[in-house]
């Protein structure tokens, strides 16, 4: 929802608001008066408007409640909530500890000076990324092989390690959110740029454009002129589509300058 707001100087603007609620009887809107919540920088100011004074391009709205939108991820509620606990689970996952385990003696050294593990303890907090010359475990502990371990020693990794399940359901549910808020999923997974074009084609095609044409209207209405929204900006993602099109009209026998038209071309 917007204001619509006149400033001292005679230019229009409109004010986002982060909250509102409708007062009224009846259920024709020009009755009805609105509150609305506009923030600035330091506090938050109540105006009341008339249903005309706004701006109010819903996504979707319950039968009988004109007055009331109802977002994408409020229709598909349990997608948004299968996405939220699985990122909370790989979030968890991944806030566990991560260290590297090295398999020691038996003693595991003291930390004195004359611990034989204190230099191969130093090197290995300055390693970072280099490689060192380390004793073996066979020889290294002065009690000969049979009282070394059975294996030399080799660091364990301890960290995150997420099952493969839980990135796909993950990953689904991503898909799954896209679809509900009228976007296709294929725009953002591993597509090659011809399949992402087209998925471009068809979110503004079934979403962006019907979207642009109920506030274009509204907007219309409310401020008295003709207006209307352009999108020419991304006529060159849909450049390919066009020509394609172009082509199959003419050799349908379409006369160029009308098939040209017809594609926007």
């Amino acid at each position: 929802m917007h204001v619509i707001e006149v400033s001292e100087m005679g230019r229009l603007a409109l004010l986002p608001v982060s909250s509102w609620d409708f007062q009224g009887p009846g259920p024709h809107p020009s009755g009805w008066t609105v509150q609305a919540v506009v923030n600035g920088p330091s506090e938050a100011v109540t105006l009341y408007r008339p249903w005309a004074s706004v701006i109010f391009c819903k996504w979707g709205n319950l039968t009988g409640r004109a007055f009331a939108g109802r977002g994408p991820l409020a229709w598909a509620h349990t997608s948004a909530r299968l996405q939220s606990e699985t990122e909370r689970s790989l979030a968890d996952e991944a806030g566990g500890p991560v260290a590297q385990l090295v398999t020691v003696p038996q003693d595991g050294g003291d930390g004195s000076e004359d611990d034989p593990l204190a230099e191969m303890k130093a090197d290995l907090k300055t390693a970072r990324g280099r490689a060192l010359l380390l004793e073996t475990t066979a020889a290294g502990w002065g009690e000969g092989k049979s009282a070394a371990p059975l294996r030399d020693w080799k660091p364990s990794r301890l960290g995150p390690n997420p099952p493969a399940s839980l990135e796909a359901v993950m990953g689904r549910g991503f898909m799954e959110v896209l679809a509900a808020c009228g976007c296709p999923p294929a725009l953002f997974s591993i597509q090659d740029g011809t399949a992402q074009r087209e998925s471009l084609r068809r979110y503004f095609s079934i979403t962006v454009e019907p979207l642009a044409g109920l506030l274009a209207a509204e907007l219309s209405a409310k401020l008295e002129a003709d207006i209307g929204l352009s999108f020419k900006g991304r006529f060159a993602a849909d450049l390919t589509g066009r020509a394609r099109a172009f082509q199959s009209m003419v050799k349908a026998g379409l006369e160029t300058d009308r098939a040209a038209a017809l594609a926007g071309l």
